[in-house]
């Protein structure tokens, strides 16, 4: 991996809440920070720490070939269904391993809140 291009994987120190709206979809004090060069850092939380009943299964797939391949999930809040808004890697590749079952969120649909 280039210097141009690099992936740092930092544990969180405090608790992050994820919502859309005013529902809570997750929080974990487990998540982690994941800082990819030149990009903003994007959160990772463990998939026990979201609530599954808000993940809807999607077909849609991308790669990264510094984090290998993505699977997608919609969230569907009552009416709402915010398509793509989840993705996991399920077998990235060695040097992001941490990540693995994890999920991480677009922040375009989700608001993000670090508490103590």
């Amino acid at each position: 991996m280039s210097d141009a291009h690099r992936i740092r994987i930092i544990p969180m120190e405090r608790k992050l809440e994820i919502f859309v709206g005013d529902t809570k979809i997750g929080q974990s004090d487990r998540a982690l920070s994941l800082i990819e060069n030149p990009l903003p850092p994007v959160y990772y939380v463990p998939r026990d720490d979201v609530k599954a009943e808000f993940l809807l299964d999607s077909s849609h797939k991308t790669h990264c070939p510094f984090k290998g391949d993505a699977s997608y999930f919609t969230l569907k809040i009552g009416q709402l269904k915010l398509e793509n808004a989840v993705w996991s890697y399920e077998k990235p590749i060695a040097s992001v391993a941490q990540i693995k079952g994890f999920l991480a969120f677009d922040e375009r649909k989700v608001q993000t809140k670090v508490t103590l």
